[in-house]
């Protein structure tokens, strides 16, 4: 995957998910947030499959991505919040199937991928988070 429209010099996303008290809050809501009915029933409507490439937009603590994982398909966790990407990242480590996942800085304003580089994608919850619903829009119809 390209890393188009990716600038490390700035960080992603709302400023007020990486304040210390975003993440006290992220870390009591954490049993909610491992496992999710609703990430689990996106990935299954979107059945990933082996050789293709699917992206979870604010994967969090990564219940649709470890879902996706092992369904072979090479699957992004794009978040832009530090705190998240660490305990995806650990999460991953602990997966089998880790070789299939990749945890990047990134929001759906600035998806890490280039032009038509996913095959599907889906965002469970974060519309909230984004600073521009128009600009993540179409940078979602970009990146499929």
């Amino acid at each position: 995957m390209a890393n188009v429209h990716h600038d490390h010099d700035h960080q992603h996303g709302n400023a007020k998910d990486r304040e210390l008290k975003s993440i006290v809050r992220y870390i009591k809501i954490a049993p909610r947030m491992w496992k999710s009915a609703v990430n689990n029933a996106v990935v299954d409507l979107i059945d990933p499959q082996p050789g293709e490439t699917v992206i979870d937009i604010g994967a969090g603590m990564g219940p649709g991505v470890m879902r996706a994982g092992r369904s072979g398909a090479e699957v992004l966790a794009v978040d832009p919040t530090p705190f998240m990407r660490s305990v995806m990242g650990a999460r991953r480590l602990g997966s089998r199937k880790r070789k299939f996942v990749k945890v990047v800085d990134g929001a759906v304003e600035a998806l890490p991928v280039h032009d038509g580089g996913a095959d599907a994608l889906w965002s469970v919850n974060t519309m909230h988070h984004w600073n521009s619903v128009s600009a993540g829009v179409i940078e979602i119809a970009r990146v499929l």
